[in-house]
Formats: C-alpha cells, sequence, structure tokens
C-alpha cells in the first residue's frame, strides 16, 4: 500500500507513482530488506541441493549442482512476483563476480577471491 500511491512533482507537473518506492526514501531500504528476507524465506524450502546460497540485498549468489535446478530456481524467483525481474549468470572460464569480488574456482572445487574490475568502457555514468 505504501508503494502503490506515491505523489510527487517535477517541473511543475504532479505524477502519480504506481509502483515501487521513492527514489531516496528511507522508507525504500527498510521494505527492500523485510521484502527480500521475505522472498529467501519463500524459497529456501524449494532450494534442492544447493551447494551456496547467499543474499545481500537485492542480489543473489547460488550455487548448483545441475543446470536445470539454476533454470528451476529462476522460474521459481519470476513466480513469486509479477513485478521482479530476475537475471542469471553464468560463470566464464570458471569465474564469475559478485558484488565487485571475483570468484574462481579452483580444481579441487573451493573458490579463491580477488577484486572485480568491469573492462574498460562498461561503466556507467550518470548525470
Amino acid at each position: 500500500m505504501c508503494t502503490s500511491n506515491i505523489h510527487f512533482m517535477f517541473n511543475s507537473t504532479f505524477y502519480r507513482q504506481v509502483g515501487g518506492f521513492a527514489m531516496g526514501s528511507p522508507l525504500e531500504i527498510v521494505l527492500s530488506d523485510i521484502f527480500m528476507s521475505h522472498l529467501e524465506h519463500s524459497v529456501s524450502t524449494e532450494i534442492w541441493n544447493t551447494l551456496v546460497c547467499k543474499q545481500y540485498v537485492d542480489d543473489i549468489f547460488a550455487v548448483f549442482g545441475d543446470h536445470w535446478q539454476v533454470t528451476a530456481f529462476h522460474e521459481l524467483l519470476y513466480s513469486l512476483h509479477n513485478k521482479l525481474t530476475f537475471t542469471l549468470e553464468f560463470e566464464q572460464s570458471e569465474s564469475i563476480s559478485f558484488l565487485d569480488v571475483l570468484l574462481k574456482r579452483r580444481v579441487d572445487g573451493s573458490l579463491s577471491r580477488g577484486v572485480y574490475a568491469s573492462p574498460r568502457g562498461q561503466d556507467n555514468i550518470y548525470t
């Protein structure tokens, strides 16, 4: 209810936001955290043989044993709320980034970590 009827003014014109949070609102952080905790609890019983599953704010890092489990987990997340968008990223050359950390899979299956630096030209600057 507190995210579906927000009014704001921009360039002397009033607008009504139809969903989501007002940018920069302190309430956004609290409600997002509550929602993501609820989401994590909802799917925790549906995670099949997950090797690792960690959530930080609105990012989820999960390691599965089989490819079909990744697809099923992704479909489960989409089924929980029609306004949510989830993207999948798969490891490339035994490595993947998560929260500016570069994780590399070693031959023995363990993970090494380092600092992830985005490729040049990929950084976005908003003004």
